[in-house]
């Protein structure tokens, strides 16, 4: 009786290890992800902690784990992105997620107030060699981000941020979407002659004239006379002529202020969009539509709808809004909120 007694309990002290054991072996355990400059990054096992200075890289952190719990830190911009988002309502502890260590229009970091966050690794832009140095110097370990400029950027984003998370199989899935909608409008504006691709611009600063080479307005059918970043002049702007114009949640300025002709220094009472009545706040879900994020096959619907209405007739972007956050992020939406998503109230940063 005794030998089954020890025997049962040898078993139970068996069973409970196996539970135990698998949590247990991530401590002290690490595991290599290549970074963008082609660096093998040493990473725990188990990244618990993560700071994004890239500043969509907050919003892919957290949508790769429908949780902004590992998010230890997040840049300055992006915490007035999540103030005016989804996200807020969705993950409220997200706003007492730290933005110290950075300042708008800046990637400089306060290398003393990101050790106090003590992240497993930080994301910031492999331009920024200086800042990688200097917070290497310091210990910290750095994942280096590259922006593409191009279609494929969404996939290279979502991967890298995956592979750091090992949340693969989530970034996989939020890339099939693009993919689909990527392929979706290619399909009909490839056919679409050149006269009937209007000519747009993507103002992200409408007080410099600074123009964004996103690469949604190809895709949709427009005529984009940049592809790389460029800071324009209002007599430039009136040569293009465009038709269609949109406009950064980087900045306050709304289509009022075109429609009404009240910007200083510039004159648009001329302009082609402007007495179409074409010029569109850009959209805020879960964080500005703009840059190439974890919504960006919204982005795409979206345009598609402004620029051809009656090419892209067969769905409605709000059904679309709807579908996408139900699907990912098991978020039912109302009205309401699709209303406050396609109209984002103004703001900068």
């Amino acid at each position: 009786m005794r030998f089954f007694r020890f025997g049962v309990m040898f078993l139970i002290a068996v069973f409970c290890m196996g539970i135990i054991a698998p949590s247990m072996s991530y401590a002290g355990e690490t595991r290599t992800v290549v970074d963008d400059r082609g660096v093998a990054v040493k990473v725990p096992a188990k990244v618990k902690r993560v700071v994004a200075v890239c500043i969509p890289y907050a919003q892919i952190v957290w949508a790769l784990d429908a949780s902004a719990e590992r998010l230890a830190g997040m840049h300055a911009s992006a915490k007035v992105a999540a103030g005016n988002s989804m996200v807020k309502k969705m993950a409220p502890g997200i706003m007492d997620v730290n933005s110290d260590f950075s300042e708008l229009g800046s990637f400089v970091v306060n290398v003393e107030e990101l050790l106090k966050l003590n992240p497993d690794v930080v994301f910031q832009w492999t331009q920024q060699k200086k800042e990688i140095e200097k917070m290497e110097a310091a210990g910290l370990t750095v994942i280096s981000a590259t922006n593409q400029k191009d279609i494929n950027e969404v996939p290279h984003r979502l991967r890298l941020v995956g592979k750091v998370l090992g949340a693969e199989k989530r970034a996989e899935a939020f890339i099939a979407e693009y993919h689909n909608a990527v392929n979706t409008l290619t399909a009909r504006t490839s056919k679409l002659p050149k006269d009937r691709k209007p000519m747009a611009i993507h103002l992200y600063n409408v007080d410099q004239l600074r123009i964004a080479p996103y690469p949604w307005y190809d895709v949709a059918g427009a005529n984009y006379p940049v592809k790389k970043w460029t800071n324009a002049t209002m007599e430039q702007i009136l040569e293009w002529n465009p038709e269609v114009i949109f406009i950064s949640n980087f900045t306050k300025h709304m289509p009022e202020d075109f429609f009404e002709n009240r910007i200083k220094g510039q004159e648009w009472s001329q302009v082609a969009a402007v007495k179409k009545g074409q010029v569109y706040k850009v959209p805020l879900g879960t964080y500005r539509w703009g840059p190439w994020n974890v919504e960006s096959a919204l982005m795409l619907w979206w345009v598609a709808q402004k620029l051809h209405p009656g090419l892209f007739s067969d769905y409605t972007i709000e059904d679309k809004i709807k579908d996408f956050y139900s699907k990912f992020y098991k978020y039912e939406l109302s009205d309401e909120e699709i209303k406050w998503i396609l109209n984002p109230i103004p703001s900068e940063g």
